[in-house]
């Protein structure tokens, strides 16, 4: 058996509470339409044009949802630039479908945007949280908290 360290322990409880949070805010509450019964079309729910309607207050706050995403998921996994791009970005795309499926949401091209700018944003303040305890402790690892590993 595989044991982990109280401290990646209580990243993963924290990093699970948030995606609970995530999921919670994007996806809910549920409210099912029948477009073909209101005559709607499906398209109706996306928009694929950037920046149509300039939208502050929203990019902002789809900036600090995900900026968790990308602080948080290096405690758990190891991440490179390349991948935290792939899958910070993957992680942004699921959440604008879902809400497409769903149908009652618009899935919008700036949300993948900001989202995806906010999981970087977070992955860059870990990368030099990192490198600023890295100098503290003269990059003596062994003396390093463990979650960064």
């Amino acid at each position: 058996m595989l044991e982990k360290s109280w401290g990646f322990l209580l990243c993963y409880s924290i990093f699970y509470l948030y995606i609970t949070e995530v999921i919670r805010i994007t996806q809910f509450p549920l409210y099912f339409i029948d477009r073909a019964e209101q005559n709607l079309s499906i398209w109706q729910g996306v928009s694929l044009v950037p920046f149509v309607s300039i939208d502050p207050k929203g990019y902002l706050l789809n900036t600090l949802l995900t900026i968790p995403f990308g602080f948080g998921l290096p405690f758990l996994l190891r991440m490179s630039w390349k991948r935290m791009m792939i899958v910070g970005f993957t992680f942004t795309l699921l959440i604008e479908v879902t809400q497409f499926l769903i149908g009652y949401r618009i899935a919008d091209i700036d949300d993948i945007i900001f989202n995806f700018l906010g999981s970087m944003i977070g992955y860059a303040l870990f990368k030099g949280l990192k490198f600023v305890l890295l100098k503290l402790f003269r990059g003596d690892t062994e003396k390093m908290p463990a979650i960064f590993d």
